[in-house]
């Protein structure tokens, strides 16, 4: 199976065949989401392209569900909603900031789905408000 980086970086290919792949591929990598969705954090801090770390964000959006969240685990949980602020507050690409911007919104809208209202404050709206200026409308 090819490396998580590898099919991240095929999402940004423009051949259509080459993107098909790349979502065959993540499937595979999916159905272990305890793994899957730490990985795709863990890319956040390796890559060097703004884009790639831009992708990493739209692809964890994208596949975060209500199913796939408790299936990460609850130790894995608190690392990924840590991993994605850290992210967010070091990042300085305006790009990459909407992106996890959006990721956290997703996950919050997961937890509201939950009935986990009131650590929504805490969890996004607070520190979304606060640390970043230089998110695009």
């Amino acid at each position: 199976m090819a490396s998580l980086v590898e099919v991240i970086s095929q999402f940004l290919n423009p051949d259509n065949n080459v993107r098909q792949t790349a979502e065959q591929l993540l499937q595979q990598h999916k159905a272990n989401p305890a793994v899957f969705v730490p990985q795709l954090l863990e890319l956040t801090r390796t890559f060097a392209e703004p884009q790639m770390r831009q992708m990493r964000g739209v692809v964890l959006r994208c596949n975060l569900d209500a199913t796939m969240w408790p299936a990460v685990g609850a130790l894995a949980q608190q690392t990924a909603k840590a991993s994605l602020f850290e992210g967010f507050v070091a990042e300085q690409e305006p790009s990459v900031c909407n992106a996890l911007a959006d990721t956290i919104s997703k996950l919050a809208a997961i937890f509201a789905s939950a009935g986990a209202a009131p650590f929504l404050r805490s969890f996004a709206i607070t520190p979304l408000c606060s640390c970043h200026s230089n998110l695009e409308a």
